[in-house]
């Protein structure tokens, strides 16, 4: 059993295909019982158009932090972050810029530190954005957490559809750790940001 406690303010322009404004969200989150712990996440992302030029490109940013703690045994797998792949750095598979055991299947870590840079341009009016972006971040337990940070780069193509937003990106892991993939063809089914 658990509990948590969101604050969330927003004043972007578009929920959907965002372009101006910015989001801005707290969660505090306490396990009981067997599952013991307490969480806490912070959320910031920005958008912004460009007003030097008047071109219809967007810059967008956002940066996540997160923290997880046991209050009794162990905390729950479920609770761990798993840092890489579609919606944190793009490049990597599902939590492969975290803690793996020798199998290289990802354990989760108690902490992460996520940083994404998009620049979009429309193509065909809202409906087929292109866009390059840069993300680095990391999963980890205890030091620095800018430090031995990885770092990717990649190009995308967002469809803006009545359902959602797909989004089909590459994206290049500039420094994996060794025997972990660099790359990867991504396919996301809503808003990466």
């Amino acid at each position: 059993m658990s509990t948590f406690l969101n604050f969330t303010r927003s004043d972007v322009d578009n929920p959907i295909l965002p372009t101006r404004g910015s989001n801005f969200s707290i969660t505090f989150k306490v396990g009981y019982g067997t599952r013991g712990f307490y969480k806490t996440n912070f959320s910031y992302s920005k958008f912004i158009p460009d007003r030097l030029f008047y071109t219809d490109w967007v810059l967008s940013f956002k940066g996540r932090y997160g923290i997880v703690e046991k209050m009794n045994n162990k905390i729950p797998l479920d609770e761990y972050f798993f840092v890489g792949g579609d919606f944190s750095i793009r490049g990597f598979d599902y939590g492969m810029a975290g803690p793996y055991d020798k199998n290289l299947d990802p354990i989760g870590s108690k902490q992460q530190i996520v940083f994404n840079f998009q620049a979009s341009h429309p193509i065909a009016e809202r409906f087929l954005w292109g866009y390059i972006f840069t993300d680095m971040g990391k999963g980890y337990n205890s030091g620095s957490p800018f430090k031995d940070m990885f770092y990717s780069v990649g190009v995308g193509l967002k469809i803006v559809t009545p359902m959602a937003p797909i989004d089909i990106y590459y994206g290049k892991v500039l420094n994996p750790p060794s025997g972990v993939g660099g790359s990867r063809i991504g396919f996301v089914l809503g808003t990466f940001f």
